[in-house]
């Protein structure tokens, strides 16, 4: 039923993403930064999706509203992991790739398990030594073998393309 092929993220109108103009630039971000934009960018987009999708969303990562904002999510996943720059941003290409085939998927019901999975798929393509599924779980608030479900729903959706090429993580000079 899809009707546009427009991209997800341009669908929300310029004035819905109001970025903090301060942010360092692209080179020397470090993860608390990427987590912001990330909560700004993401949060924004499910809460546009909110007025276009039920309550129950056909989305296999629907969940209750969880009780904890995006934001405090994203910031104990920071806390917790650590995870690196990189990583962040290949989840957030996973994401996008999700976006676009799947737009009725991000929802606030269905983000903070979207971003677990985009995550742990991230951390399994781009690190020699990735968390295991247990732990990544237990700091997701999921069990390893829902975490094991959803990374397999998420591979599948977006056709399994988790290579992503270098240079479209990187800025024009």
């Amino acid at each position: 039923d899809r009707v546009s092929t427009q991209s997800t993220w341009e669908a929300i109108p310029r004035h819905e993403i109001t970025l903090d103009a301060t942010l360092p630039p692209a080179g020397s971000m470090r993860t608390p930064d990427v987590l912001a934009v990330m909560s700004a960018v993401l949060g924004r987009l499910a809460e546009a999706r909110t007025a276009k999708c039920r309550e129950s969303s056909s989305s296999p990562f629907w969940t209750p509203r969880p009780s904890v904002s995006f934001s405090a999510y994203l910031d104990h996943i920071g806390r917790a992991l650590r995870p690196e720059v990189e990583i962040l941003l290949a989840a957030f290409v996973y994401l996008d790739r999700l976006a676009n085939l799947e737009p009725d998927w991000i929802t606030p019901w269905t983000l903070h398990k979207l971003f677990l999975a985009a995550l742990s798929l991230a951390n399994k393509m781009y690190l020699d030594r990735p968390p295991s599924n247990r732990f990544l779980a237990r700091v997701g608030g999921v069990s390893p073998s829902v975490l094991a479900k959803m990374e397999l729903t998420f591979a599948k959706t977006i056709g399994f393309d988790l290579l992503i090429n270098y240079s479209l993580l990187q800025t024009p000079d």
